[in-house]
């Protein structure tokens, strides 16, 4: 039998995963949108006003987090999905036992 100690070390370190993925997505969605600012400023040039730099750029990598929460999100949203959903195989082996 499980304590209850070690069921929510468990729990802990399940929570302790989903925070580190949560903030690898949400970073990699910042750097993402930082380099396509780079790459917007790159072909279009600096505005005209140089105090609007840093704002653009602040979109950019704000799009990005938005971006890599959501990819985050849609992550979970289909690993739930896979573990959830029955394995037809199973599904017809375990109806062939109950009609038997």
């Amino acid at each position: 039998m499980e304590h209850a100690g070690q069921k929510n070390r468990r729990s802990f370190l399940n929570w302790q995963k989903v925070a580190r993925q949560f903030i690898l997505f949400t970073a990699g969605g910042a750097l993402f949108g930082a380099a396509v600012g780079f790459f917007v400023f790159l072909r279009l040039g600096f505005p005209s006003q140089v105090s609007l730099s840093g704002y653009l750029s602040g979109l950019f990598v704000v799009a990005g987090c938005k971006v890599g929460l959501l990819t985050w999100f849609a992550s979970i949203l289909i690993r739930y999905k896979k573990f959830s959903t029955p394995d037809p195989a199973n599904k017809s082996s375990a109806a062939s036992r109950h009609l038997s």
